[in-house]
C-alpha cells in the first residue's frame, strides 16, 4: 500500500467541496495557496468559484490568485444564494477567530491550530451553519 493514496486523497477533496467549505476556508483564513495534489486534475477541471474564492478539483483549499491564473481555465461562477450566504457566514467566523486568535494565542504556541478549529465549530454552529 502506498504511504500517499491519491485516490483516496481526490475523493476526499471531492467530499469537502460537496458537503463542507471548513478546509478550503480555513486554508484562506491561514493565508495560504490552497494545497495542490494533482496539478493535471487542477488544470483540466473547471474552478468553482464565488466571489473571488475558488475552488478546484485536484486542489485542498482556496485557491491563490496565482493559482486562479493556472487552474480556472474555465471559470465556473456559482450563483447559488444559499452557497454565498454560507460563504458570508464562513467569512465572518473566519475574521472573527482570526481576531480571537491573534488576541489570545502566541504566534509561537502549538495549540494555534486547535484553537482555531474550536473558534470556527462555536461560530458556525452560532450561525447555523452545519459542518
Amino acid at each position: 500500500m502506498p504511504y500517499f493514496d491519491h485516490a483516496a486523497a481526490v475523493e476526499a477533496m471531492d467530499r469537502a467541496l460537496n458537503r463542507s467549505l471548513a478546509l478550503d476556508i480555513l486554508v484562506e483564513a491561514l493565508g495560504s495557496p490552497g494545497i495542490v495534489v494533482d496539478e493535471g486534475i487542477a488544470r483540466n477541471t473547471p474552478c468553482r468559484c464565488v466571489d473571488s474564492i475558488c475552488f478546484s478539483k485536484g486542489i485542498v483549499g482556496a485557491l491563490s490568485k496565482a493559482q486562479q491564473e493556472w487552474a480556472c481555465n474555465p471559470r465556473a461562477e456559482l450563483k447559488s444564494p444559499a452557497l454565498r450566504q454560507r460563504v458570508e457566514r464562513f467569512r465572518e467566523a473566519a475574521s472573527t477567530c482570526k481576531t480571537r486568535l491573534e488576541q489570545n494565542v502566541p504566534t509561537d504556541g502549538s495549540r494555534r491550530l486547535e484553537f482555531w478549529i474550536e473558534c470556527m465549530g462555536q461560530e458556525l454552529r452560532g450561525r447555523g451553519v452545519e459542518l
